[in-house]
């Protein structure tokens, strides 16, 4: 069978083979021997190859499709499209190209464990979806995902910095020129509702919590878990008094503490660099807190130097000592942080407690003890004190009324 066109003929036929019943009959394709097919373009010379198929129905379509291919207009079109799909980028490439920016930036501490868990949500999300390339992602499948059940059970400050990611990663992969248009941003960032004002655990909530410490331990053997249970507890004091991450607290080192003269005294300060910041955090210890720092007991497998790092990663570690401590919240029945004012039914305001209070503890109480936003900024590894008056504002409120009433109070004399 011979396809004509104005730029050329295709001719499929089949070789047949020499056990062939129909190897007599050249014009007999029903049979399973191999396909070829010979093409002759206008100003060319003529050219046969082999098929990879013994249909001959699929002979035809691949001929046909060749003969087309002969139209200039229809050639271009194709070798425009050939050079597009070489450009599509899969989705696990994609979200590599701007991890690697991150890491370039910011190193692979900080935020970085973080943005690695969120893309391989969305990696997950679009295996799921069929989407092989991230030019395959929609607008349409972000918006629905985003308001799926997947997302809307976490709290809307968890849901806000985790979309706030995924638009910096579509950002980045629009200015490098992975995708010509930004699927992401005509979807509205999220919106928090009222304020983020956090609150302090309650001393009586701190008591009846170190008195729970054994239930965030699930060893049973009697010696292994004495020891489980004395390396939580030093977990939740450094959390407590300390008023680190628990992204930093596993990286802790006693070698961190450090003895200073000031005014003759000798006094203990933790220094670590900030995780998420960069920003180094200076906190003076009590001797007590101290002692108790260095009293935490190593395990073998416990990496050089880091009472509370395995041979995982930094990310991993954090999540394993929250879940500790989310077991030992719910033994000692401890289930919200009272929050200042009442909300707008009247109701008090509280906040669901989890392991990251203890931080909220030790600022506030700092603030209530009288420290100034700038030095409890520097206690938790803070760039200014835009945090502390967002997530303090009461307690910041009642310094400043201090102050106002001490300058007011020096007019008079």
């Amino acid at each position: 069978m011979l396809l004509k066109s104005a730029y050329g003929s295709v001719r499929p036929y089949t070789r047949h083979l020499p056990n062939c019943p129909d190897r007599k009959a050249p014009d007999q394709n029903t049979c399973a021997c191999p396909k070829w097919i010979y093409m002759s373009r206008r100003g060319e010379k003529p050219s046969r190859r082999t098929l990879t198929t013994p249909s001959w129905a699929e002979a035809l379509r691949i001929a046909t499709t060749a003969l087309e291919g002969f139209n200039p207009e229809i050639a271009a079109a194709r070798a425009e499209k050939q050079k597009a799909e070489r450009q599509r980028v899969s989705v696990e490439d994609a979200c590599q190209l701007w991890l690697d920016r991150v890491a370039g930036e910011c190193g692979r501490t900080g935020a970085y464990p973080t943005y690695h868990s969120l893309t391989k949500k969305f990696i997950a999300w679009a295996t799921g979806k069929g989407f092989l390339c991230i030019q395959d992602v929609t607008t349409l499948s972000l918006s629905q995902w985003s308001s799926s059940k997947e997302w809307t059970k976490y709290a809307d400050l968890t849901r806000q910095q985790r979309w706030a990611g995924l638009r910096n990663m579509f950002a980045h992969l629009t200015e490098v020129g992975v995708l010509e248009s930004n699927p992401i941003l005509t979807i509205k960032p999220i919106r928090l509702k009222g304020d983020q004002v956090q609150g302090p655990y309650t001393e009586e909530q701190v008591k009846v919590m170190f008195a729970h410490v054994q239930a965030g331990i699930r060893v049973t053997e009697q010696r292994r878990q004495t020891i489980h249970v004395r390396r939580l507890h030093v977990m939740m004091t450094l959390l407590l008094r300390g008023g680190c991450d628990l992204i930093d607290a596993v990286s802790y080192e006693p070698s961190q503490i450090e003895r200073m003269m000031i005014d003759g005294r000798e006094v203990s300060v933790y220094r670590y660099h900030r995780s998420k910041t960069g920003v180094l955090a200076v906190v003076p210890l009590s001797d007590d807190v101290v002692k108790v720092l260095h009293s935490v007991p190593m395990l073998v497998s416990n990496s050089s130097g880091m009472p509370f790092r395995s041979r995982d990663t930094a990310a991993s570690d954090a999540r394993r000592w929250s879940r500790c401590i989310a077991r030992v919240l719910k033994a000692a029945g401890v289930e919200y942080v009272e929050l200042p004012g009442r909300d707008q039914r009247g109701r008090p305001r509280r906040h669901h407690a989890n392991p990251k209070q203890l931080r909220h503890t030790f600022a506030v109480n700092q603030l209530k003890a009288g420290q100034r936003p700038e030095t409890v900024a520097r206690m938790l590894g803070h760039v200014d004190t835009t945090m502390i008056r967002k997530h303090y504002a009461p307690w910041v409120k009642e310094l400043d009324e201090a102050h106002v009433r001490e300058v007011v109070n020096g007019w008079g004399r």
